[in-house]
């Protein structure tokens, strides 16, 4: 009581110096809400002040309270929107630190691992990330005590703060565990999970599909979906489980399954509800059938659609229209709509924006340009247009004078603009700006306005340092591009300092800089600097996400194109072969990413005359594109020809020399 007593007093002090009444609502919650504010009106002072009073208001609010970590996240949220997510993750971990206390099963606990394992895959670092959710895992799965039970919040009643009960029902912390598993390359790790999900997630059976979907395992989500429809307590369950079956198997373009499903779930569902309860599932097997190739029975499911008078007249007229005009009968297509529109003087505003828009696209096919603009008009008659802010209205200004060759005065509309730009946004229209004063051989003018941007987000950088952080990405985009290197390494310097001072030293965006270095390999007099870029970034991908997953990969890869670049084409080889064991890893067995970086791999193995290990290759690649959803039976067939014609032309080189 005397800890809540001191917070309450503390929260009523500190909102009293800055001259505002104590309200209703939590102290923490009107100072989240003062720190918005003035961020917005670009009162950035008066923001930082009002996010480390909160800050600090937190520390005074009882751990066991059921939206501490719920007001943990949001002060760690707002600074890291800023972009200071070393400051952000020292908040959680402070506020992990007070709640031991609490027991592994308590709700805070887990959500307070949960956003730091967020907060470590925000910045890249993904073997930090998967170790706090793994420990957030454990704990969910671990009973509630009566002490980790949430309740209503004791502290604060009033209409501001949410009284609000946890739910332990871990669903996307697990997700998001399979996921990173599977980034790392552990796909025993990432299938433990989905065992974890069917013994511990409650209705799971979404989840698993869209698991399984997402790493092309279809028969695996489609047994799930015949389990459902087979389980059904009714038609009506039957049926809904019968047209996600349906729609599963059309996104894998296998539509012979697509439409016998979905004509199961029609039957189910016309058996119970009549015709009219089927109108949306009989406008998906008429597109089923027109994606399978079958037009007469598409053309014939609509024939019957519009026999029929309902409530949605409107959008089997327009799904109807646009077969037409997909297969060629544009004059039936405007013949339908026109006559729609004559029969139905007054319609729904939305009905009649898309009738408008439809019969725009007919007329455009029919090559009326001046009445298909005219629907267009009508379309969007009374639409809300949102009202601009900040220097939109003088950037505008701006490139209608570089538009017109005026090039002085566009640069100097553009510095106004800088002077009075409010946010990222303002800053966006700027550095388009400079680009295009570049283009025009204007350098100079692009280098004032890109040092004006640096020097006004430093003013920012106590509230927000993320604009600081682009304006040094762009300008030192804008120095290699003009060949000044000399400036170009300070420049990308100046911007890893910034980094690691915002984020912590070896955070994951340090990539950024890294990339910068290496893209510098096409000139010669700095290809070894970008080659130490491109290995430096390897050894930082291995220490933040280890030497099997997607990250690792990547830097492999910029590596291995980098050492071709710079004459080693042999050494890069043991790197695409690396590259392909990860992918292996990494994506799933139908992922057409697998195939394209085995015939990458080829093609550098038959360069180097390694032509077995070259066919082997591109061989596996064709096999994986014929598997891939949709099937591609195709592709790679040029690469692998052209792999064994060269192998032929080495063998016919190498008799004619015996």
């Amino acid at each position: 009581m005397r800890r809540s007593l001191a917070y309450l007093l503390f929260a009523s002090a500190v909102l009293a110096q800055s001259g505002r009444p104590v309200p209703q609502q939590a102290p923490i919650d009107a100072l989240i809400r003062s720190y918005q504010s003035a961020y917005s009106n670009g009162k950035f002072d008066e923001a930082a002040a009002a996010r480390d009073q909160a800050r600090a208001l937190l520390n005074q609010i009882p751990v066991d309270d059921p939206q501490y970590a719920n007001w943990a996240q949001r002060v760690s949220g707002i600074y890291e929107n800023g972009g200071f997510a070393l400051r952000s993750r020292d908040v959680l971990e402070q506020a992990l630190t007070r709640a031991g206390g609490l027991g592994d099963s308590s709700p805070t606990r887990v959500a307070l691992l949960d956003a730091l394992s967020r907060s470590w895959e925000q910045d890249r670092n993904l073997l930090k990330a998967v170790s706090y959710l793994g420990q957030a895992a454990a704990e969910a799965q671990a009973p509630l005590t009566a002490q980790s039970t949430a309740s209503v919040s004791r502290w604060f009643s009033g209409t501001g703060s949410r009284a609000a009960v946890v739910t332990a029902n871990y669903a996307d912390l697990y997700q998001r565990l399979h996921s990173l598993y599977r980034r790392l390359g552990c796909p025993q790790d990432a299938a433990a999970v989905l065992t974890r999900i069917a013994a511990h997630v409650k209705n799971s059976d979404g989840l698993l599909v869209s698991l399984y979907q997402q790493y092309g395992q279809i028969d695996e989500a489609a047994a799930i979906y015949k389990r459902q429809a087979a389980e059904a307590a009714d038609s009506r369950q039957a049926a809904a489980a019968l047209q996600s079956l349906a729609n599963l198997y059309q996104n894998a373009q296998r539509y012979g399954d697509a439409v016998a499903a979905l004509q199961q779930a029609i039957g189910k569902t016309e058996a119970s509800g009549g015709p009219g309860a089927s109108l949306g599932m009989r406008q998906s097997l008429a597109n089923m059938f027109q994606q399978a190739g079958q037009g007469q029975a598409a053309d014939e499911v609509y024939q019957q659609l519009m026999a029929g008078k309902t409530d949605q007249q409107m959008w089997i007229v327009n799904s109807y229209a646009n077969f037409l005009e997909q297969t060629n009968r544009v004059d039936q297509a405007e013949r339908l709509l026109n006559d729609y529109q004559a029969s139905h003087s007054s319609v729904e505003p939305g009905e009649q924006q898309t009738l408008m828009l439809a019969l725009a696209n007919v007329e455009r096919l029919s090559r009326k340009p001046e009445l298909a603009e005219e629907y267009q008009r009508r379309a969007f008659t009374n639409q809300f247009q949102p009202a601009d802010v900040g220097a939109a209205d003088t950037m505008q200004r701006a490139t209608e004078a570089f538009n017109a060759g005026k090039l002085d005065e566009a640069f100097n509309l553009t510095l106004q603009a800088i002077d009075s730009a409010r946010g990222s946004l303002d800053l966006r229209r700027v550095y388009r700006m400079a680009s295009m004063l570049t283009s025009q051989q204007a350098p100079n003018k692009a280098d004032e306005i890109y040092r004006r941007t640096i020097s006004l987000s430093e003013r920012w950088s106590p509230v927000a340092v993320e604009p600081q952080l682009t304006a040094q990405q762009n300008y030192a985009n804008f120095l290699q591009y003009q060949g000044q290197f000399s400036e170009f390494e300070q420049a990308v310097e100046r911007y890893s300092a910034t980094l690691t001072t915002a984020r912590g030293a070896g955070t994951g965006w340090l990539e950024d800089s890294l990339r910068l270095r290496a893209t510098t390999l096409y000139r010669p007099e700095t290809r070894q600097d970008a080659l130490a870029a491109s290995q430096e970034l390897v050894a930082l991908e291995e220490s933040l996400s280890g030497a099997t997953s997607e990250p690792y990969l990547l830097a492999t890869e910029t590596l291995a194109n980098t050492m071709k670049i710079s004459g080693d084409r042999a050494g890069a080889l043991p790197l695409r072969r690396k590259i392909v064991t990860i992918a292996d890893l990494v994506y799933g067995v139908n992922d057409s990413r697998r195939a394209a970086l085995r015939v990458t791999a080829a093609m550098a193995y038959a360069r180097e005359g390694q032509f077995d290990e070259a066919e082997a290759l591109a061989k596996e690649a064709v096999a994986i594109s014929q598997r891939i959803q949709p099937p591609q039976p195709g592709a790679f067939a040029n690469e692998l020809q052209q792999i064994l014609q060269m192998k032929q032309a080495a063998l016919a080189a190498s008799a004619r020399k015996q």
